[in-house]
């Protein structure tokens, strides 16, 4: 019985690597959600077949270890911050865009004591790293099949394999490097030396297709540090040669590879982001903007921080220069972002991580560890360590760090488990346990994760607008979200964004008074419901404002809007929303001053100068709008374009204007038979009729999408021309 458990127990830590290929297309946030459902299950269905272990042989109960004592504290410590934090509830269960949240590093907490428990021999850990880097190569070979468009990819120019995220799988290609070279270290034979090798490679040149400057900057630190200290360390000469060889081969390989695809420019779809790297990357200066932004939090709550999730409070402190990131909702910088998390206290735990690991393997056990292994792993954290200055983790980054970490644990223990055959005694106690872990698991599986699942593909079905509202047989309509709205699931305010954006399309749609009213009653409710939860989150407040407004309740929206700028005064994108209010509510010199303070909080966006001139319209001043759209159409900006300069010189009835810019834009090959539609529409009810006519009939043949309205305007049109 025993002997079964374990061998269950080994199978099933085996299938964690496998998790990083979940991908399902009906899942809201499918490269995300998948696998950290996934995760969570199997987690939950491991901990308890090793409890149930655990009642029938205490040997494998955990051993201590001083790696395993500082994760505990790390846990209470983010716990507590999490519970005093912004928003405990979200910091406990995250959201589905992001899956992480305290309930995430219970979870891998857990994972952690299975595997120091379950992998108790060098042959299964070499097993599981085996496995989990055969799962790495042929993750690099699908993302070579998007390189060349075999395989679809959400980056046109960046290869993101099975993550969703180009610099993820970069990590995770980094990492799985080093775990190649440790088992190419312990290889004795030609063969598997060659394979370790290509497989290395192969993770590197997937590595180089997704352009992360990060991950390449830690593969870097992490090698050159494994090359200095086998050079001086007293390790066998043959043991180094070895090593040498094999690492030159594999960077002559990945170096001629890269040079090949770059000189015959066989890829021409993947950008060049590594090689154009500079300080003046707009990138890397969101970056600092952010930084500054997750400083400024911390000073705000230095010892506790924010609470996990929350990172959207610190947007009090956003600056106009990291426009490009204006949601950002991580710090990109793991230091910072245990700063703003859980506070001075949280960084220091989440530190003593790498602290404790080099005390393990170079003083506590100097002598009883191999100094290879030593210096590998030590490259290995290294790698982890300087890509996490410049981003965040994922599930996957934390499988990979928390089952080293788990190795290093098994290397430094001083008494290795010798586990019994003994038969078992058994006793009441054991069914009783049994029966509890049971109910336990069945709860965990249904309540955390199966109705959890069930409402992430109603939440992404709701997300589509043929799929929005449901028509009942009796004529009553109701929306698809109503039925997840109640639950208390663990991403209630996604459910309740959804629902706010479904509310906005309905408005807009050919659907009675009765629904409408009917669908504005049910989003206010669930909208106050958020705000008295979450009170400070100024997006909600914005959204808010735009589906008030949308439903003509202008005294409401205007409310939220002021709301959201108390907190966050120089948010563009608030400003651009509250703009967008003032034009339905007809207040020209407001949008004028609203639409000039964006561009002047920092005029270097093209977007800021696109609404510079959208006010000049507004404000009666054409002359000057026309300046600036000139000077955009100069340097070649895509805002030049933008159709909010039609509708804005159609409802000021500025029709030469609105005119010369369909025109215009016909002219660059982007002729948009919805601005020729809206540009028809507004002829006609100033009875321009021939102007309609030929509006229309230009949308017809630029292809709209309904035959059928086209012709009918058409036909409108001239019966209107003969009157």
């Amino acid at each position: 019985m025993k002997r079964n458990l374990d061998r269950i127990l080994f199978s099933l830590i085996c299938l964690f690597p496998f998790l990083c290929l979940l991908v399902v297309d009906t899942f809201f946030f499918p490269y995300v959600t998948p696998k950290n459902f996934a995760f969570r299950a199997l987690t939950e269905v491991l901990v308890a077949l090793w409890i149930f272990l655990i009642s029938l042989d205490a040997q494998y109960r955990p051993q201590k270890s001083i790696l395993t004592w500082t994760y505990l504290v790390f846990i209470i410590v983010i716990s507590v911050a999490d519970y005093f934090g912004e928003n405990p509830f979200k910091s406990f269960w995250s959201n589905f865009s992001r899956m992480e949240g305290l309930v995430t590093h219970l979870h891998l907490f857990a994972f952690y004591l299975v595997l120091t428990s379950v992998l108790n021999t060098k042959v299964r850990w070499s097993t599981f790293f085996k496995i989990t880097f055969l799962i790495s190569i042929g993750v690099g070979i699908y993302s070579f099949f998007q390189s060349v468009g075999l395989a679809a990819a959400v980056s046109m120019i960046r290869v993101d394999g099975t993550f969703g995220n180009p610099s993820y799988l970069a990590i995770y290609m980094a990492l799985h490097f080093i775990i190649g070279l440790i088992l190419l270290a312990e290889q004795n034979t030609k063969k598997l030396g060659f394979f370790y090798s290509l497989g290395c490679v192969i993770t590197a040149v997937s590595l180089f297709l997704t352009q992360t400057r990060s991950a390449l900057v830690g593969l870097v630190g992490g090698i050159l540090f494994i090359v200095c200290a086998l050079f001086f360390s007293p390790t066998a000469r043959k043991f180094k040669r070895k090593i040498y060889f094999h690492l030159t081969a594999i960077i002559m390989a990945t170096a001629l590879i890269i040079s090949g695809i770059k000189y015959f420019d066989l890829l021409p779809k993947v950008s060049d982001r590594i090689g154009n790297s500079s300080l003046a990357d707009q990138s890397l200066q969101n970056r600092i903007y952010i930084w500054k932004l997750a400083g400024d939090s911390f000073k705000d709550h230095p010892w506790l921080g924010l609470g996990q999730e929350n990172f959207i409070y610190s947007l009090k402190h956003y600056q106009p220069q990291m426009w490009g990131e204006a949601w950002t909702d991580r710090a990109h910088n793991n230091i910072l972002e245990w700063l703003t998390s859980a506070g001075i206290f949280g960084c220091l735990a989440y530190l003593a991580f790498f602290v404790t690991t080099l005390y393990l393997l170079w003083f506590q056990n100097k002598n009883k560890i191999d100094l290879e292994i030593k210096i590998f792993i030590s490259g290995f954290f290294i790698c982890y360590f300087l890509n996490s200055l410049f981003l965040f983790d994922n599930i996957t980054t934390y499988l990979v760090f928390f089952s080293v970490l788990a190795f290093v644990h098994f290397l430094s223990t001083s008494v290795k488990p010798t586990y019994s055959n003994q038969p078992i005694d058994w006793n009441i106690w054991h069914a009783v346990l049994g029966f509890f872990l049971c109910i336990f698991l069945v709860s965990g599986l249904y309540f955390a994760n199966y109705k959890n699942i069930e409402s992430n593909k109603i939440l992404i079905q709701s997300s589509i607008a043929s799929r929005a509202v449901l028509a009942n047989a009796n004529g009553s309509d109701r929306l698809l979200v109503e039925s997840i709205l109640d639950q208390n699931l663990l991403a209630r305010a996604e459910i309740r964004e959804q629902l706010i954006a479904t509310a906005n399309y309905i408005a807009n749609q050919p659907l009675s008074y009765e629904f409408k009213q009917k669908v504005f009653l049910l989003t206010k409710k669930e909208l106050e419901i958020e705000l008295t939860r979450d009170p400070k989150n100024i997006y909600l407040k914005m959204i808010g404002g735009k589906f008030y407004g949308t439903y003509g309740q202008f005294g409401e929206a205007d409310k939220l809007f002021v709301d959201a700028l108390a907190i966050s005064p120089r948010n563009q994108t608030i400003l651009a929303e509250q703009g967008t209010f003032f034009i339905k509510t007809g207040q020209f010199v407001k949008v004028a001053e609203t639409f000039r303070k964006i561009y002047e909080l920092e005029p270097k966006f093209e977007l800021a100068r696109m609404y510079l001139a959208l006010g000049l319209i507004y404000g009666n001043q054409s002359a000057e709008a026309h300046l600036i759209i000139n000077q955009l159409y100069a340097i070649k900006s895509q805002e030049a374009h933008n159709s909010q300069f039609l509708a804005a010189w159609l409802n000021r009835k500025d029709f030469v204007s609105a005119a010369q810019f369909v025109n215009l834009k016909e002219q660059s090959g982007l002729a948009d038979p919805e601005d020729l539609i809206l540009l028809g529409n507004y002829f006609m009810m100033n009875n321009q009729n021939a102007l309609a006519i030929d509006a229309f009939t230009k949308a017809d043949r630029l292809g709209y999408r309904d035959k059928a309205l086209i012709r009918a305007l058409i036909k409108n049109a001239q019966a209107a021309k003969k009157i």
